[in-house]
């Protein structure tokens, strides 16, 4: 996917809120997402999923420092233990003017590149192969988008070349007249939240942004010391 394309694609799907797209009962939400990921890839033995939820207020204070964000999603391991799944992901918003520059200055940036190296380590010992990772996920975000919304719940399964993210609304399943489903897993955040709309995130490469992502340099840089490494 392109990123233009994947702009515009996200601007029709999550600000015109298409009815098709709406998602109202998260049992059905999880088996729409699963004939999605489901399909055999290069990492369909790593099955743990990586779901992390960037509220509103947390994309609407980024947007009072500038009128273009870049949200730059680097997944990470917690450890150098492999027999942990000790997954996350690492948000960071990037100023996408023509003057790029991180929008929180308290990112640890030596942390970042540990754990990146960890979760790459991961992916190697796995078999995943070297050009199945990509040097970051990223996605440009428009101030519309949070129009009676809670936020985007990112997923994501190590080693997988696609991420998915959830348009969720402020309204909870059980607010909107729906019964909550205890074994919704799409991701579970949807037991809280109405989802709007689903789409997936750009990833780099082949679909680097301009400006760069604010580490591509570094991760790449890890990708190949790691796999190059007896």
């Amino acid at each position: 996917m392109r990123t233009s394309n994947l702009i515009k694609k996200a601007a029709v799907i999550s600000f015109l809120l298409l009815p098709g797209l709406f998602f109202s009962n998260c049992k059905n939400n999880n088996n729409a997402v699963t004939e999605k990921t489901e399909k055999p890839t290069a990492s369909a033995k790593i099955e743990e999923r990586i779901c992390k939820l960037v509220t509103s207020e947390d994309i609407k204070n980024a947007l009072a420092k500038s009128n273009k964000i870049i949200l730059n999603i680097y997944p990470v391991k917690l450890s150098d233990d492999p027999n942990q799944k000790d997954f996350d992901l690492r948000f960071i918003f990037q100023d996408g003017s023509e003057k790029k520059k991180v929008m929180d200055s308290t990112v640890n940036v030596k942390l970042l590149e540990t754990q990146t190296d960890w979760y790459i380590g991961y992916l190697k010992n796995k078999d995943i192969p070297m050009n199945k990772i990509p040097a970051g996920y990223f996605l440009e975000i428009d101030p519309r988008s949070l129009n009676n919304s809670a936020g985007l719940s990112f997923c994501a399964r190590p080693g997988e070349e696609n991420m998915e993210y959830y348009l969720l609304s402020e309204k909870s399943e059980k607010e909107a007249g729906n019964p909550n489903d205890t074994t919704c897993k799409c991701p579970p955040v949807c037991c809280k939240f109405k989802i709007m709309s689903i789409d997936t995130t750009a990833k780099c490469p082949p679909d680097c942004p301009v400006p760069p992502l604010m580490y591509e340099t570094m991760v790449k840089s890890l990708i190949e010391k790691k796999y190059k490494s007896n």
